[in-house]
């Protein structure tokens, strides 16, 4: 039995290399690479020298990589904190833990200091023994004086604050967590501050507030606007419900330039709003369009269901209206143009709605309208209708021209609706099915909607529950050599053994894993998985010539975070750069953007082979392709099983195949089926193929048999 090779790869040149403790690869790397991109990161051995460092390490401490491997980190320490034996106490506070959150002051070539914020994390493999420290650091000096400030400035606050007995006064942070809290706000609000300090000041508000998003939409007011009005329901701590007048300010922000928080006083008017008769309009009236808010609605929805108790021929409905790429408005034109396109769209819903029916505003860019009296569906229809021409033309703002679209979704109500939830419930998802079909236009919601909906969250929730309990594994296809007929690499797919369904192949869930936070996650345990048992094949079989495909999302080349795990998961398994080929969508090709240009080329100088699959299908231009290190173009099944055709489409393969030699890449060809369509991709030159003509898919046993044969077999 062969032995790894232990031969250092080319990243490691230079720098003394951990020791490699087996297969197994170190514990979860993304926790060390999430923030690569903005970050410096480099690693140490055991006893503090230095072994990797990226190129944000080299602009933060001013030392080329050349430089710096293979010193120990006490050259980046500033004298006073290195004659204090900082760098063996983070050592050994990270060996201790496994992690350290650590900051201090650090000295860059130049001789310049700064205060430096890290974390810090072990390499360990599963057996148990330490191969290193991995470094994700940032210059923090800015945060650390504005820190310093906001202590000092906190305490001439508290000062202040507890001057004032007669107001409710606290502050929050940018966040909405509560800092200081005066005495006047333990006498109005019941809590003392030990209560409250660090928790979100919607803790104070009615639920009815809460689901109207009164917090943040305060929070976004003051912050745009300097301050804000704080009116509202509010509750004491027993529970008792009263209406605060008050407002919000926003304080100056810190050295850093971020926001720092703001101040909100607040009082008990609720005996001078009743006998003013000012409450109600204070409590059912959205105070930006003066449009009834969300609990009004509820309210008059409320009634309306009551209604069709005791005369069953009454009809009604409820458009839902979300305005189209609203967070986009806002974040170009800022929150005082924001809330002028919001009130003029409710001036726009008021035109557009009929005598009688009631335009709320429920918070943020989300409108509804209680229309009753229906002759039928249309009659909403018809609204929903004037509506988009409306919104089709220029809505004249202060200075300039806005236009506007909306998604709307319509539920006629009968008597099926128990209470109002349920009727908003609906017409929200088919507002949803609205937008799916292309936004600026109108759905009328039918049970087969909730039925997809529900279906998609159980989708949603399997599939979470699937990455939770690792419930995928890996099938591998072999890639051949036409010339040799024998595998030089297997291509490792992804199977999710559903625990009711059995095994379903990843096209069948990609959509909903790419729609989440969840293809990233299965993309990494397949990267790992496929390294993990590439290792065992050479050690099993000796063909340290093997290598093995795994196919990554667009999204994956946007994280800079990609190519230290790539580092990370090689030196792992004892495997070496041109053991990975890494499968791009041609899409990933197109719009230059800059994040993935750079993912590429760091890729690229690693050694790791990346190939086009499926090309021909995609939008690519031919200028995209030569800026990309690219090694390899893979002909799609499409153009394969069609190639002996005598059709236009049949010489789509042989321009491939020429397009690839002319750039000096291999060319390849997917999905071969039968040995004529084997024969003439050999012809046309083609290095390396495969399909279900050699082998299906199989999982690692059955494949490890494919190795060193002739194949088919």
């Amino acid at each position: 039995m062969n032995t790894p090779d232990r031969t250092p790869t080319k990243k490691a040149r230079g720098r003394p290399a951990p020791p490699r403790t087996g297969s197994a690869p170190p514990p979860e790397p993304e926790r060390i690479g999430e923030r690569a991109l903005r970050d410096a990161s480099f690693a140490l051995t055991t006893t503090g020298e230095i072994y990797s460092w990226s190129a944000a390490a080299a602009t933060l401490f001013g030392y080329e990589e050349s430089e710096i491997l293979g010193r120990s980190c006490d050259v980046l320490f500033a004298p006073e904190e290195r004659d204090a034996g900082r760098l063996e106490a983070e050592l050994r506070a990270v060996l201790e833990s496994g992690s350290a959150a650590l900051e201090g002051r650090r000295v860059r070539k130049d001789g310049t200091t700064f205060w430096c914020a890290e974390t810090a994390v072990l390499l360990r493999s599963p057996a148990g023994s330490n191969f290193g420290v991995a470094i994700v650091c940032r210059d923090a000096s800015a945060l650390h004086a504005a820190f310093e400030e906001l202590r000092r400035s906190e305490a001439r606050l508290s000062l202040l604050l507890e001057g004032v007995a007669d107001y409710a006064l606290f502050s929050v942070d940018a966040s909405g967590r509560i800092g200081i809290w005066n005495a006047g706000a333990e006498r109005v609000f019941g809590y003392r501050e030990s209560d409250v300090r660090g928790k979100h000041f919607s803790i104070l508000y009615a639920p009815e507030e809460i689901g109207g998003r009164a917090p943040q939409l305060a929070i976004a007011a003051a912050n745009g606007n300097g301050r804000a009005a704080a009116d509202g329901w509010r509750v004491r701590k027993n529970g008792e419900r009263f209406y605060a007048a008050g407002q919000m300010t926003r304080l100056p922000a810190d050295a850093a330039g971020e926001p720092s928080g703001f101040v909100t006083s607040a009082r008990d008017v609720t005996a001078g709003a009743v006998s003013e008769g000012t409450l109600e309009g204070r409590a059912f009236y959205d105070r930006l369009t003066q449009l009834p808010n969300r609990s009004f609605f509820v309210d008059c929805l409320r009634r309306a269901l009551d209604c069709l108790k005791h005369d069953a021929r009454e009809r009604f409905a409820v458009i839902f209206l979300d305005l189209d790429r609203f967070k986009l408005f806002n974040d170009t034109f800022g929150h005082a143009a924001a809330d002028a396109l919001l009130v003029a769209i409710a001036r726009i819903l008021e035109r557009c709605a009929r005598p009688g029916d009631i335009v709320a505003r429920l918070g943020g860019d989300e409108f509804t309208i209680l229309m009753g009296g229906l002759a039928s569906a249309m009659d909403a229809e018809l609204v929903a209708q004037r509506i988009g021409a409306a919104l089709a033309e220029p809505i004249h703002l202060d200075g300039f021209a806005a236009f506007a679209s909306a998604s709307m979704g319509i539920a006629v109500v009968s008597g099926e609706y128990e209470n109002p939830d349920l009727v908003l419930r609906d017409a929200d998802t088919a507002m949803y099915e609205a937008k799916s079909r292309g936004r600026g236009r109108h759905v009328v919601f039918d049970a087969t909607m909730r039925a997809r909906a529900e279906s998609a969250l159980r989708r949603h929730m399997d599939l979470r529950r699937a990455v939770e309990r690792r419930e995928f594994f890996l099938e591998y296809e072999a890639v051949v050599a036409l010339g040799s007929r024998r595998a030089v690499a297997f291509e490792a797919r992804v199977r999710w053994n559903h625990p009711e369904r059995g095994p379903i192949a990843a096209p069948d869930f990609a959509a909903e894993a790419q729609s989440s936070d969840l293809v990233a996650r299965i993309e990494r345990w397949a990267l790992r998985e496929a390294c993990r048992q590439l290792h065992e094949w050479h050690a099993r079989c000796g063909d340290r010539a093997l290598a093995v495909h795994v196919a990554l999302s667009d999204a994956a080349f946007l994280d800079d975070a990609l190519v230290l795990l790539l580092g990370e998961t090689l030196d792992g398994h004892g495997l070496r750069p041109h053991h990975l080929r890494l499968a791009v969508a041609e899409t990933a090709l197109c719009g230059g953007r800059d994040a993935t240009v750079r993912t590429f080329e760091r890729i690229g100088r690693m050694g790791v082979d990346l190939y086009v699959n499926d090309y021909g299908r995609g939008r690519s231009s031919l200028a995209e392709l030569a800026d990309f290190p690219i090694s390899a173009l893979e002909i799609g099944p499409a153009f394969v099983t069609g190639s002996s055709r005598q059709t236009v489409s049949a010489e789509v393969p042989r321009a491939i195949v020429t397009l690839a030699h002319h750039l000096g890449l291999r060319a390849m060809a997917g999905g071969i089926e039968t040995e004529e369509q084997c024969l003439r991709f050999q012809e046309l030159g083609c290095e390396e193929g495969r399909g279900p003509w050699f082998a299906a898919p199989c999982g690692a046993a059955d494949t490890a048999r494919l190795i060193g044969v002739e194949l088919p077999v």
